[in-house]
């Protein structure tokens, strides 16, 4: 048997092995890309100007550039402020400080951060259900496509996912150990992560939802409280500055700049009957759920009946994406990747499930426990369901299918189908039969390997090579 100690050294070891695997083959793969994405120079541009002058946040001069070789652009690129908060491209000045003026430089932060994902993924998971998850969990991070192609980009979704986790980390540590300094720190991170990107805020909507059904506990907390509102108060130097840009019509500008909002608004106005009647549906859903999960744990449902609903949901769940499931089967398949925009436009609600599916199985066990708790799961497992669902929901009802904007939800999602495998390998080893024990094993962990090595397979021939921008 392995001693405590020499567990800790084995983790720590293998944590370090992923790591600087990851850190190392990444970085070959972003020093030996011929091409680069509009954004990725958007944001080389916007860091070197703001290693000179912390003021400068704007994209005219590359605008200026552009409109020269009769590139049309949106008007946010001629505007004299940036339309994102600025956390993302001080990131990148502070690198260029640190290793030069350079595009490598820029690549540095979505790569370290990127990387620095593995080892808070097992933090999380091993917080939540042990350190076999947890590890886990980390493996299939370090092997997961959308993250490493993320972090070979200068691209802005790597910091809000590293973000998220950590702010996840900090609260989940926080509330388990009753520590008020923790508590806090998510707040700040959350703040960090708000201001990388808007979106960045869904971690703190996380928080505020967990605790409304679940830990209700914690809205007596004046440190919970106060790390609700941080992300809003670490916004405010970012408004004061568009204020003092745009006058009183600076949240007028920011609408038309993120066009996308603007087209969400109206499609608010024009269809809201309908839209009202989907959230109408889906809370009823969502209750119906929770009232049957709780029946099952209080024993009131039978288990043939438990069985049966389970078993409908997946078979539904099959039905929606069954080609991309067709497709995780087939060893060669590579999922589809261009340089060409609007490559997902055309694509229905549940496209981010089958995606996810078609680059590894572990994610069609990971939507089958987002909505069914696993036995004797601890009780901040469902935090993880919820972050995971309500990231997915928001961009789902965006639209605008990338699959880099689902980046900050597959932590959560990893944890999650980890986590069934381990419980039916644990129910495999409850067989009354030998034969029936042999059988599952060989299941799962044919299952296991072949996920593996088919993510492999996908990452030589398309994440690694990186030469895409949507995928």
């Amino acid at each position: 048997m392995i001693g405590p100690a020499a567990k800790r050294i084995l983790i720590v070891l293998t944590l370090g092995t992923l790591s600087a695997s990851a850190f190392f083959i990444r970085w070959e793969n972003f020093k030996h890309s011929e091409k680069r994405s509009i954004d990725e120079f958007v944001y080389y541009t916007l860091g070197r100007q703001v290693n000179d002058d912390i003021a400068d946040y704007n994209t005219i001069p590359y605008a200026n550039k552009l409109m020269a070789q009769g590139r049309p652009l949106p008007e946010y690129f001629t505007q004299p402020l940036f339309k994102h908060p600025p956390l993302f491209t001080w990131l990148i000045a502070f690198s260029m400080q640190l290793f030069g003026v350079n595009i490598a430089s820029a690549g540095y932060v979505s790569l370290f951060l990127g990387v620095l994902m593995i080892p808070l993924i097992y933090c999380l998971g091993s917080l939540v259900a042990g350190p076999l998850v947890g590890m886990g969990a980390a493996i299939f991070l370090w092997l997961d496509p959308v993250n490493i192609i993320c972090s070979q980009k200068v691209w802005m979704d790597t910091p809000i996912a590293f973000f998220t986790l950590l702010a996840a980390v900090l609260f989940i540590s926080g509330i388990k150990s009753r520590n008020d300094v923790l508590i806090i720190f998510s707040g700040i991170v959350s703040g960090c992560a708000a201001n990388t990107k808007y979106t960045g805020i869904l971690i703190t909507v996380a928080f505020a939802l967990y605790a409304f059904l679940y830990r209700k506990d914690l809205y007596r907390s004046r440190a919970f409280l106060f790390s609700l509102i941080l992300p809003a108060l670490m916004l405010v130097p970012w408004i004061l500055w568009n204020i003092g840009v745009y006058g009183s019509h600076a949240l007028g500008v920011q609408s038309i700049l993120h066009v996308e909002i603007a087209s969400k608004i109206n499609l608010l106005k024009e269809r809201w009957p309908l839209l009202l009647a989907l959230i109408l549906f889906t809370t009823a859903i969502i209750l119906l759920l929770r009232k049957i999960a709780r029946d099952s744990q209080a024993h009131q449902l039978s288990p043939r009946y438990r069985s049966l609903i389970k078993i409908g949901f997946l078979t539904f769940l099959v039905f929606l994406v069954s080609g991309q499931i067709r497709h995780s089967l087939q060893f060669g398949f590579i999922p589809s990747h261009s340089w060409m925009m609007g490559l997902f436009a055309d694509q229905p609600p549940w496209f981010y499930i089958g995606r996810l599916i078609e680059y590894s199985l572990i994610y069609l066990f990971a939507f089958f426990a987002l909505l069914f708790p696993r036995p004797r799961e601890s009780k901040e497992m469902p935090f993880i369901r919820l972050t995971a669902g309500l990231i997915l929901v928001f961009f789902i009802a965006w639209g605008n299918y990338q699959s880099r904007y689902i980046l900050s939800a597959i932590p959560f999602l990893l944890i999650l189908g980890v986590n069934v495998w381990k419980d039916l390998y644990e129910r495999a080893l409850q067989e009354e039969t030998l034969s029936k024990r042999i059988l599952w094993k060989i299941l799962l962990y044919g299952m296991l390997i072949y996920t593996v090595f088919r993510t492999l397979n996908i990452n030589m021939l398309m994440s690694y090579l990186n030469d895409f921008c949507y995928f």
